[in-house]
């Protein structure tokens, strides 16, 4: 049954109302290394009307409206340098939502490029441009809705790579892996990482085992470059996740060979993003039919003074080997943001998501939207 939006304007409206100033904090130093700490806050008013009650999301419990604080972190970064000038030293990201650590690793840079090691992104989700790089709200065009886990959760976790421009995280996460990024040369650069295993966050098994879900040997290859052309600034990038064969629970499931491209260009406060990846044998069963689909993302954005305007739209199709088997997720939205003071900023954002099955064996066909308002503090 479909649901009322919640009046949001008022209150959207009375935080902007309220504006003052803010401004950066430190942590202070150490003989050995300077520390500096940035971090965020945010809080969410959302609804949903959904099609299928049942993927409401625990959540929303059939309200169709809730409160969220999606996320919340500290960034510290500890760092030094030699007398011959090479940087050092370690980031940690502490999602304080969870009291977790999101991200922890050490780096050593120079003339020579970065070397990271430890529990981070690896260099395709750092270097890949695309939709989502025209959009400064949260609808979701990167990664899921940013906080609307009712709306989030009817693609399926199985569904995100049709659905999200950063496939990385189904793949290898934060595990631990070495990465390396070279310095721009001409406009020009690139970078590598190798997993030795995923399937946990900072995991360091040496074996897979009998209920070992994950794959081994995860390579990561991407180049991009950045630079301007008649006044337009320009970004380009295409990447390429590889790996041994994968396993989910004891079952053998084919080998990594994912490829995506992407490009944004910007000017006069406008900014255009696409992007489209092949996602190769992805979550495909050893030896069986179809494929891992495909995904496509357009975003636009226009800035003006401290106002944002957005907006995408993304689709994936995927083919489960039989032509009665085939499934198509399609997401769209629009927001509008607003600059409050510095680290203090607002945000509306609607949102579309649908699933289409010719004969729904791959879940059931859906349809969803949501409203969500935002306000972030971060310094």
């Amino acid at each position: 049954m479909k649901k009322t939006l919640l009046s949001t304007t008022a209150i959207a409206g009375a935080a902007m109302l309220v504006a003052g100033s803010a401004s950066a904090g430190t942590v202070g130093t150490k003989d050995t290394m300077s520390v500096t700490m940035t971090g965020y806050h945010v809080f969410q008013m959302r609804t949903l009307d959904a099609s299928n009650s049942t993927n409401t999301g625990s959540d929303d419990r059939g309200r169709g409206y809730s409160f969220s604080t999606p996320e919340g972190e500290f960034q510290f970064t500890a760092q030094a340098k030699t007398e011959g000038g090479i940087t050092y030293g370690f980031k940690s990201e502490i999602g304080v939502e969870a009291i977790s650590a999101d991200e922890l690793y050490g780096f050593i840079k120079g003339d020579f490029g970065e070397i990271q090691f430890g529990n981070n992104d690896g260099a395709v989700n750092m270097m890949n441009v695309g939709a989502g790089q025209a959009n400064k709200t949260y609808q979701g065009v990167v990664g899921g809705t940013f906080g609307a886990s009712a709306l989030d959760s009817l693609a399926g976790s199985g569904d995100a790579h049709l659905i999200r421009q950063d496939i990385e995280p189904g793949v290898n996460s934060d595990a631990n892996k070495i990465t390396y990024l070279s310095p721009r040369f001409s406009g020009f650069q690139i970078g590598a990482s190798w997993t030795p295993q995923t399937g946990s966050e900072g995991g360091d098994a040496f074996n897979d085992g009998a209920s070992f879900t994950g794959s081994e040997n995860v390579g990561e290859a991407a180049i991009n470059y950045v630079g301007e052309v008649q006044g337009a600034s320009i970004k380009v990038s295409a990447s390429s996740i590889f790996s041994d064969d994968q396993e989910a629970a004891g079952v053998d499931m084919e080998a990594y060979n994912i490829v995506h491209v992407g490009a944004v260009v910007s000017m006069s406060g406008l900014t255009v993003g696409a992007g489209y990846r092949n996602n190769g044998d992805f979550a495909i069963a050893k030896n069986a039919v179809g494929d891992g689909g495909n995904y496509f993302g357009l975003g636009a954005m226009y800035q003006m003074g401290p106002w944002v305007f957005n907006g995408h739209v993304a689709r994936g199709k995927q083919d489960f080997g039989d032509a009665a088997t085939e499934q198509s997720n399609s997401r769209w939205g629009v927001g509008v943001g607003y600059s409050v003071a510095p680290g203090w900023d607002v945000m509306a954002d609607y949102l579309d998501f649908s699933r289409n099955n010719n004969d729904g064996t791959n879940g059931a066909d859906e349809d969803a939207s949501a409203f969500i308002v935002s306000n972030k503090f971060s310094f």
